[in-house]
């Protein structure tokens, strides 16, 4: 019982924010209360409870593989049909199978945005491209290069355009591409527009910008848990996906931002959407549904992708999950909500250890999360059993009977919808955990030369060394 409640307690609040009497982290110096002009919501403060009963409230229907493709952005256009883009150009897809209905060449299209019947997007190559939609396929009108990095993300509205371009800060542009103002930042990411309200995230920090002026003008700024990466924004509701920081909720009010809350999942928040009230995160292992109706964002679950949830497209309640390869349609089953566990992958162990294993696991829905470790033939479990709180992380202790060798699943049960029967994966390691790693030469380049070196792992005896096993296509 200590070891949980020591488990259980709040994790400090991150840097520039400070921890309040309810017990959540905001930002410093921020003023708070029922007078502050960023505590005010204009909501029912005793309403904001959604009435909600166990469920699973997000479902994964059955989706379409597209070979070859890489997903990384879309949209549900006003006629219903999808729009996705990624790696392999564009496709318009029937949002509620993912099959294909048109195709076409567009390089490396990494963000993109609608404004009417015009489709905005951004690459990894520099180049940013105009789209006509006018005929009911997308038709290149307007290409043009205007960094040399990556853009971050990129937002459209009202005939304006704006793009998230890094060190190069945010880029102003109007329908025909040409550049109307720079928006200076260290990291312009995350972008959005609508009418003469601009959000920008530079580095750590969102910025609410005025565009009616001459040139843009900010009117206020907060820091944010990360580096923003993509905004979502309907005119009040602000998301922030920061990677595996998780989201920031904020909202307009006027001429100021207002803090609501914070989103933590496993994964990396890539993408955020909005539908009314409703906010979907595609964050690489989860996709997860909240709600923004409130004064602070509840989480209502998660579903995992087949593959890795890049973008989740929304409107008017229908949704596609673009998950790599595939194209996959959700289910939102309103009412309902449910507990979240996301066991580790595998857990590794040395060959022979008899040592106490720590395992933690957090509870990221929106009900308490009950676990059960019922008796089992290869490790000893104290607690057996533990009731998680929504946020609350516990630790079980997981001790071996005998000396391990190969491979088991220890099983877990829980109440939540989507994991009832769970497995916690042991696996032994070549060697073991902490021992010296193996001699490893390898031929490789140093960045930003091509040219081919040598690397040798013995020669970085006794510094940090990360190694990433990946691969090239």
């Amino acid at each position: 019982m200590v070891l949980l409640s020591l488990a259980c307690t709040a994790a400090p609040c991150p840097a520039a924010f400070e921890r309040r009497e309810d017990g959540n982290c905001y930002p410093q110096g921020s003023p708070s209360g029922e007078d502050s002009p960023r505590g005010e919501t204009g909501l029912d403060s005793e309403a904001w409870v959604p009435e909600l009963e166990l469920g699973d409230p997000l479902e994964a229907l059955t989706g379409t593989a597209h070979d070859g493709w890489e997903f990384l952005d879309g949209a549900i256009l006003e006629d219903g049909r999808l729009l996705a883009m990624g790696q392999g150009g564009w496709m318009l897809a029937d949002p509620a199978t993912g099959e294909s209905l048109a195709t076409g060449g567009l390089e490396r299209v990494y963000r993109m945005d609608l404004d009417g019947d015009r489709v905005y997007a951004a690459s990894r190559t520099g180049a940013i491209t105009k789209l006509d939609l006018s005929s009911g396929t997308p038709q290149k009108s307007a290409s043009k290069t205007l960094t040399e990095g990556y853009h971050e993300d990129i937002s459209a509205d009202g005939g304006l355009v704006l793009v998230g371009a890094q060190e190069e800060g945010a880029l102003l542009l109007d329908d025909q591409l040409n550049l109307l103002a720079k928006v200076p930042a260290t990291f312009a990411g995350g972008v959005a527009l609508i009418g003469e309200v601009a959000l920008v995230t530079d580095d750590d920090e969102l910025v609410l910008l005025d565009l009616g002026s001459a040139s843009p003008s900010e009117l206020d700024r907060l820091p944010l848990r990360g580096r923003g990466r993509d905004i979502a924004f309907d005119g009040h509701h602000v998301a922030v996906a920061m990677g595996s920081e998780g989201v920031d909720v904020f909202e307009v009010q006027g001429d100021r931002l207002g803090y609501r809350g914070a989103l933590d999942m496993p994964g990396s928040a890539f993408n955020v959407t909005l539908d009314g009230d409703m906010l979907y995160v595609a964050a690489w292992e989860v996709i997860v549904a909240a709600w923004l109706g409130g004064e602070e964002p509840v989480v209502l679950g998660h579903e995992q992708p087949i593959q890795s949830a890049w973008a989740v497209a929304a409107r008017d309640g229908t949704l596609t999950v673009l998950d790599w390869g595939w194209l996959t349609p959700l289910k939102l089953n309103e009412g309902v909500a449910g507990p979240e566990l996301h066991p580790p992958n595998q857990i590794w162990v040395s060959p022979g250890s008899t040592e106490t294993l720590a395992v933690e696991l957090t509870n990221y829905g929106a009900f308490d999360l009950e676990l059960e470790l019922p008796d089992q033939d290869v490790v000893s479990a104290s607690p057996s059993s533990m009731t998680l709180a929504p946020g609350a992380s516990g630790v079980f202790s997981l001790t071996p009977v005998a000396p391990w060798k190969g491979s088991s699943d220890v099983r877990l049960l829980t109440n939540d919808p989507d994991e009832q029967s769970s497995r916690l994966s042991l696996r032994e390691t070549e060697g073991s955990i902490g021992a010296a790693h193996p001699e490893m030469v390898l031929e490789g380049f140093v960045p930003p030369s091509a040219s081919t070196e040598r690397f040798d792992l013995a020669d970085y005896r006794g510094r940090p060394v990360f190694i990433a096993y990946f691969t090239t296509w």
